[in-house]
């Protein structure tokens, strides 16, 4: 499966689209969170201290820093060599174990009460591969463009360009210019030693747009994050609302 050579092999439909919920049609397999009866409350493994909805609605505000972090979490773990289900199993008290039932080589470990925050992982090593933000995740993807321009991006939030919408049209490519906007906004903001290409980055490959039906999805290859939109087609600010996205450990 590819996005500009920086899509691992996950559990979706096509071009890394979709999370793996097991479900009848779905390529992958989830493995769900083990909560408590009581208020919420998890009990981690290992006897670790008991989550409650308290500590993981402080997650669900957690600022998105690519490349590596979403919900207060941190793609290459503690040591560096890269997040796995035992990680998050110690982190956030839930039991992520790896799915014994799937055949698949990646699934889907559904990580907060409120169905908010995915791990993708292999299911050969328990390496987390990347984390998934849907409805429920209100922490900001902030940008400063080399200009001074400010970009907020959230779920469910039309994206903004110093507090006024930020447009992505995507008929007939017409979302090239914005998507090329954003992408050089995320490398000043977090790379930015990185040299920008003189080009558009969706003609040099360095952003890919892509569909699965109506949603649409982009991707920026070398900060690992996607994002999607629930309809192309819609009314705005519609196809303008991340419904979705999507932070890779796989970085080029």
């Amino acid at each position: 499966m590819r996005r500009a050579g920086v899509c691992v092999a996950l559990s979706c439909a096509s071009a890394c689209g979709g999370i793996a919920t097991g479900r009848d049609g779905d390529a992958g397999a989830t493995q769900g969170v083990s909560w408590g009866a009581d208020a919420g409350v998890a009990t981690g493994a290992g006897g670790t201290a008991p989550c409650n909805a308290e500590s993981w609605a402080a997650r669900l505000r957690a600022p998105i820093v690519p490349p590596r972090r979403a919900a207060d979490l941190d793609l290459a773990g503690p040591s560096g060599a890269g997040l796995t289900l035992a990680d998050l199993a110690r982190t956030t008290c839930g039991d992520v174990a790896p799915d014994p039932t799937t055949d698949k080589p990646t699934a889907s470990a559904l990580l907060d009460p409120g169905g908010s925050v995915f791990a993708q992982y292999a299911t050969g090593t328990g390496r987390v591969v990347a984390l998934t933000l849907v409805a429920g995740y209100s922490g900001a993807l902030a940008l400063t463009g080399a200009d001074g321009a400010g970009y907020v991006i959230r779920v469910g939030a039309p994206i903004t360009k110093d507090g006024a919408p930020f447009v992505l049209s995507w008929s007939d490519g017409g979302s090239a210019g914005a998507v090329d906007e954003l992408y050089r906004a995320l490398l000043a903001t977090f790379a930015p030693a990185a040299p920008a290409s003189a080009g558009s980055c969706v003609a040099t490959g360095e952003c890919v747009l892509g569909a699965e039906g109506d949603a649409g999805w982009v991707t920026f290859a070398r900060l690992g994050t996607t994002l999607w939109v629930a309809s192309t087609t819609a009314a705005q600010p519609g196809p303008s609302t991340p419904s979705r996205i999507d932070q890779y450990a796989q970085l080029r």
